[in-house]
């Protein structure tokens, strides 16, 4: 599964990811996570929108360009770094609420 983010790079998850069966398949769902970082004059919009889901047993990898939001992406994910917007879903529960 391949998501295309605003910047015109593909990105896909780097982990494999297994858990019991339930209703749904998916257990991983990003759903319009954005990220900025405010500096003292402006503002720098490192993840922008991106939306994907992780299925029950997918193997992903993140690549891009130095400075595309890849570790942020993760960081978003693992929530060690807060999502400006949108909502990061956990087997069913949503961690950004």
């Amino acid at each position: 599964m391949c998501d295309q983010v605003s910047s015109g790079v593909f990105y896909t998850l780097g982990f494999f990811v297994a858990r019991k069966q339930k209703w749904s398949d998916i257990l991983i769902e990003i759903k319009s996570v954005s990220k900025t970082f405010k500096t003292k004059k402006d503002s720098f919009t490192a993840l922008n929108n991106i939306s994907l889901n992780i299925e029950d047993g997918d193997i992903f990898g993140i690549i891009g360009l130095s400075g595309a939001g890849k570790s942020t992406l993760v960081r978003c994910i693992n929530l060690l770094e807060r999502p400006t917007t949108g909502n990061v879903i956990i087997d069913g529960k949503d961690m950004t609420t």
